[in-house]
């Protein structure tokens, strides 16, 4: 089950983002104040992140999501940016991940031109989800600068 965050997942978020951010599926970690901050943004309704939790079928935090909502001229619009995906260990492999991008392609078909996607090189089992659920490769380098 998919569902969007509410105050009370607070604690459940903070702990699967540190483990997210502990792991090595990210290059750039960030601190607990960051994630508190994203959460708080997200309850306050910002129109530029969105928060999901992913639940097993008896209710319990099995993961969360982040879709971050941008424009592109390319694409023709809106695009909504998967920015994360985390889902506990113990609930790898069971079909979340695919529940959660088919909930995705579904609910944002008529809003957005575009969905996109990070994922590591070597990820074997992502790629292959994602390429399965019609995602391709956009093989433009990506360059940040933070401020």
């Amino acid at each position: 089950m998919i569902r969007p965050m509410n105050p009370g997942d607070r604690q459940a978020y903070i702990s699967m983002a540190a483990a997210f951010y502990a792991s090595d599926a990210v290059i750039k970690k960030v601190t607990v104040q960051v994630v508190e901050s994203v959460f708080d943004d997200i309850m306050a309704g910002s129109p530029h992140i969105e928060g999901y939790m992913l639940l097993d079928e008896a209710g319990a935090d099995a993961g969360y999501a982040l879709l971050a909502h941008s424009f592109s001229q390319e694409a023709g619009g809106r695009v909504l940016w998967v920015d994360e995906i985390y889902i506990r260990p113990e609930y790898r492999g069971i079909g979340l991940a695919k529940e959660l991008l088919s909930f995705v392609k579904t609910q944002f078909a008529c809003k957005v031109k575009r969905i996109r996607l990070d994922v590591e090189a070597d990820n074997m089992n992502a790629l292959g989800l994602y390429k399965k659920m019609g995602f391709v490769p956009l093989l433009y380098q990506q360059m940040i600068i933070d401020l």
